[in-house]
């Protein structure tokens, strides 16, 4: 989440809270940069994310950067319910915060569509409450990352015509970037990759000693035979697989020779 161009007279008095879709509200900001103002013209860009390794300073001055949210106020609860009524989830001031400290853990693995909204409160101190002391120019910003890489897992079976499993079967599986990988079946026909980027589409395939793998015709939620016999052993013959598609998460299963399943 960012906060383009903002200026103050007095960060110190800023708080800022997020909302999400589902009504959960966190503290992004509170009680940070000190008396330090930072001029209009000279406007700072402030990004909120949880790896930056960094929290905002307590008394010295803003400057743009990445930073983790940071409350330097033990709580924050004086939003007016006007805006959106207490409680909030408050960050800390220590890098490396966890749970409820972070943006993933208030809003990860959440639906993000829908309305998001952002609340900025100024404590004016001594100020007028008519003055106007800060502004964020540029308005704001929040990005949506989809779930990556890591502990996806492609599995699954090649199988003999009659449903045992084909042991010492080569089965390859080709990236969208062209990189191939290829794995041994067990002694019951079982196979994995590990590390499979999630959302990417990948072609498999498969070649045996003993058997010939003809392209499937793909109709999800069938079974549909395609191994044959063949009659000179040694012969290799391998032919592209089905596209899967990974979107989340979590194991995806193929089996090649005698059934398939999608």
């Amino acid at each position: 989440m960012t906060l383009y161009d903002l200026y103050h007279a007095f960060p110190d008095n800023l708080k800022v809270l997020l909302l999400n879709p589902q009504g959960r509200k966190f503290i992004l900001m509170a009680d940070a940069g000190g008396a330090v103002p930072v001029a209009d013209g000279s406007n700072v860009t402030l990004t909120f994310t949880d790896d930056a390794n960094a929290v905002l300073p307590d008394s010295t001055s803003l400057s743009t950067g990445n930073f983790e949210p940071t409350g330097w106020q033990t709580t924050i609860n004086d939003f007016p319910c006007t805006c959106t009524c207490r409680p909030y989830a408050q960050p800390g001031s220590t890098v490396g915060g966890t749970g409820l400290q972070t943006l993933f853990g208030n809003f990860g693995q959440l639906d993000g569509n829908g309305t998001w909204s952002l609340y900025i409160r100024d404590d004016n101190g001594g100020n007028a409450p008519m003055v106007v002391n800060g502004g964020v120019n540029g308005g704001w910003g929040i990005e949506l990352l989809p779930a990556t890489a890591a502990g996806v897992e492609v599995s699954g079976r090649v199988t003999t015509p009659d449903g045992r499993g084909l042991r010492n079967a080569t089965v390859s599986m080709v990236d969208g970037q062209g990189v191939v990988r290829t794995a041994t079946t067990s002694s019951f026909g079982y196979y994995s990759f590990d590390g499979i980027e999630a959302s990417s589409s990948i072609v498999m395939s498969v070649e045996s000693r003993r058997y010939r793998f003809f392209r499937p015709t793909h109709h999800s939620g069938h079974r549909h035979p395609y191994g044959r016999r063949l009659h000179r052993p040694g012969m290799i013959n391998s032919y592209p697989g089905v596209v899967l598609r990974m979107a989340s998460r979590e194991k995806k299963e193929a089996a090649f020779s005698g059934s398939l399943f999608c």
